[in-house]
């Protein structure tokens, strides 16, 4: 099955300005998605971006780059639109995929290995989708409560409220990491969750998500680190080498229609 990894990078952010830009290590943040993403098992990889900046650097680097309008690339964006969109720019190029991985640029620590996991799951048939978790030890649902304006708490999930920590169900929060799913299944529905959805737990390290300029900082200390991870050691070697390519590579670009 031929599979194509979709990187979603506008040039606007809340959290942190030209995030997908931002320093990380000596490199801008969308880089290591794009170099987990060519250094894994899928067909392509594809940029998708509104941004004059980001295209120029995809260029440089040999990356391929889809330009989206700019009303997919606003704050109130989803990120479904963005990706239906990619896949039907790349249809009208001949281009069809039975898979499609989105690869957002905020989880920049997660490996070549975890996409390839992903697309051995589909493969398989037995799923029809894939999402990346982590297991939240802290800030279990029954340990929240709903504030009304009127400062009254109620509980937010009253059956499991004061059982002990260690008789509460486990539960998953979404990473971010990697959303995986079939093609033709999310070209109908939009949806990365399907009626069979396959949770692959991921350790804390890839499942690091930046949003803030605090959860950056954190990022470029770990990278820091003399007893940093093999694998991260690894992810940013790649990453400087694929940096020095230059002129030698011929990316394309996907132009928008008006």
């Amino acid at each position: 099955m031929r599979s194509v990894g979709i990187i979603p990078a506008r040039g606007g952010s809340k959290g942190i300005p030209r995030k997908n830009l931002a320093n990380l290590g000596g490199v801008p943040l969308i880089t290591y998605s794009i170099v987990a993403g060519e250094l894994s098992a899928l067909d392509k990889v594809y940029v998708s971006t509104e941004d004059s900046e980001i295209t120029r650097f995809c260029h440089r680097i040999g990356s391929n780059v889809i330009r989206r309008p700019q009303n997919l690339a606003t704050d109130e964006a989803l990120t479904a639109p963005l990706v239906v969109h990619a896949l039907e720019a790349l249809a009208e190029l001949g281009e069809i995929y039975d898979l499609v991985v989105l690869l957002q640029p905020t989880s920049p620590f997660r490996p070549p290995w975890v996409i390839d996991q992903t697309l051995r799951i589909l493969s398989q048939g037995f799923f029809e989708s894939v999402i990346s978790v982590k297991k939240l030890e802290g800030g279990h649902p029954s340990r929240m409560c709903q504030r009304k304006d009127s400062g009254s708490l109620s509980r937010y999930n009253a059956e499991h409220s004061f059982v002990p920590r260690a008789e509460l169900p486990e539960v998953f929060l979404r990473n971010g990491s990697v959303y995986a799913v079939m093609a033709q299944s999310f070209l109908k529905t939009g949806d990365f969750f399907s009626k069979n959805t396959f949770g692959l737990v991921l350790p804390e390290l890839f499942s690091i998500n930046l949003d803030a300029p605090l959860d950056l900082e954190f990022a470029n200390f770990l990278l820091d680190r003399r007893d940093c991870q093999r694998e991260l050691r690894m992810l940013r070697k790649e990453v400087l080498s694929r940096l020095s390519v230059r002129g030698n590579l011929d990316p394309k670009v996907v132009p928008h229609k008006a």
